[in-house]
């Protein structure tokens, strides 16, 4: 199954005009090297813009909650 196929209720969603409000949260970001995370964060934005092209401002949140980095924001 692609990364993308699951998002077909989003899809039925926007059509009901019932779309909730979205956040991708990216978690254990402490984890993966910077540049990795760099590299993920990315792929999420593309895959993302793909999906939902007319969500292309949702937020993508990095966190790391064993160091509480990016915790406070959600």
């Amino acid at each position: 199954m692609s990364p993308c196929a699951g998002a077909d209720w989003w899809l039925v969603l926007s059509r009901l005009h019932a779309v909730p409000k979205l956040q991708v949260v990216l978690t254990k970001c402490d984890m993966v090297t910077r540049e990795d995370l760099a590299r993920r964060f990315l792929l999420m934005k593309q895959q993302l813009d793909e999906v939902l092209p007319r969500e292309s401002r949702l937020p993508v949140m990095m966190v790391s909650a064993s160091k509480g980095q990016g915790v406070a924001e959600l």
